[in-house]
This record gives structure tokens, sequence and C-alpha cells, in this order.
């Protein structure tokens, strides 16, 4: 994933309305991260090699703020009853020019879930890969630290996989765009999430819901045609 969007983000940012060197922020990038879809596009054999070792998973976003069970669960099941591994990103705005202070407790909660994967966010013109907290401080990686790069000859360096320090900012800092990860490996995985998300939100602000399914939309048959010639698109 990381690798596909690097190297291919650019290259698709002309067809989104986009240009090199601007902000995106992870409420506009999650909905059209599919249109990346080389991954082998630009990689070098050491790094091919590991994507390919990656076992098959889904990538799902959750738009809204709402993660509808019914919907991972339609996609993870497979025909053979098995479950494939399904990457959940939920892209949220937390204020508005500013983080809302009162969504912190439930932030720090969720760094502490099996599943989480951690929040992509940072600040403008600063992207970061928030991995926990400690206080109100938010840990995070830079993902612009220049590392060695994976070969073919030494694919587990083990200098490419990690930071030589953890830096921190203060979480009501950070921009209130942003989107939390979370890996569901398996559906116990997926209904663990679930129960804990309700759980920690039912002591704070939650950050997003959890609901079974989206709610039915009335279709044109249930508003009838009676009235029709009277209605004005403005």
């Amino acid at each position: 994933v990381v690798p596909a969007t690097s190297e291919g983000a650019p290259n698709a940012e002309p067809e989104l309305g986009e240009q090199q060197g601007q902000q995106h922020a992870p409420v506009g990038d999650a909905p059209v991260d599919p249109v990346v879809t080389d991954v082998d596009d630009g990689l070098n054999s050491g790094a091919r090699a590991y994507v390919s070792m990656l076992p098959p998973f889904w990538v799902h976003v959750a738009m809204d703020g709402v993660i509808y069970r019914n919907q991972i669960l339609a996609l993870a099941h497979q025909s053979d009853d098995s479950w494939r591994p399904v990457l959940l990103l939920v892209p949220l705005r937390l204020g508005l020019e500013q983080m809302n202070a009162a969504y912190a407790p439930c932030i720090q909660s969720v760094f502490g879930l099996p599943q989480s994967l951690g929040i992509i966010g940072g600040r403008p013109r600063r992207s970061h890969y928030f991995i926990g907290s400690q206080g109100d401080q938010l840990l995070y990686l830079d993902p612009h630290e220049v590392q060695p790069a994976l070969s073919a000859q030494e694919p587990q360096l083990d200098s490419c996989h990690f930071a030589r320090n953890i830096r921190t900012t203060p979480l009501v800092d950070i921009d209130p765009s942003l989107a939390l990860g979370f890996l569901c490996a398996s559906a116990a995985d997926f209904d663990d999430l679930c129960g804990s998300c309700e759980r920690i939100f039912a002591t704070g602000l939650p950050l997003f819901s959890v609901s079974m399914s989206p709610p039915p939309w009335p279709g044109s048959e249930a508003l009838g045609d009676e009235g029709e010639e009277d209605m004005v698109l403005v």
C-alpha cells in the first residue's frame, strides 16, 4: 500500500485536479486511493519482493464517519466462507480550524486497540504518521525521513524499517483532518474492534460511529410521481 501510494500518487494527481507539492488532507485522499493501482510500478526488486509477500487483503474507506458492519462482512467473507483481511481507513475531521480537545481521550484510547495501525495526519505541509500517545503528546514518525533503500540482497535490512528517533507533538496542535487505520485479520478481530470502539466512545466524544447497515433511502417509487411538474431544480 505504501509503495503504491508513494510511487503512483504523483502520476495520478493531474487526473484528480491536484498539483505535486500541494497539501492533501486525509479526508480528501482516502476515497481516491483506488486510482493508484500499479503497485509494482517504479519499485526496485527488493521492495517488489516485499510487496509480493503480503497476503491478499481488502482496503475499505469508511466515509462520513460511520463503519457499517454489513458492508465489511460482505466484503471480507469469501465464497469458501474464509475471511480476507481488511485494512479499514476512517477519514475524519475533528474540528474546524483546529483540533477539538474534547476528542483527545478517545484518540488516546484508540491507540491501545490491537487492530489499530495508527493515524495519518499532521499539519499543513507536514505529514506525520502517529503511532501512539504519552500524556497529552502524540508519538509520530516522519515519512519524509530518508532511509536506506531495500535491496534484493538484503530484503530484511533493519535500517530500512526502524526510525532513528521518535518525535512528539501536542495532540491539540495537529490538523483536525486525519485518518485512522485498522487491520482486521479475522471476523473475530472485526467484531472485537466494533465492540471496543462502542465501549470507548460511550465514555467521551465519539470519533466515529458503528452501525449495522446504511439507512434506507426512499426510492422514486416511494416518493411517487404526483406533483412532479411542480418541482423546480435550483
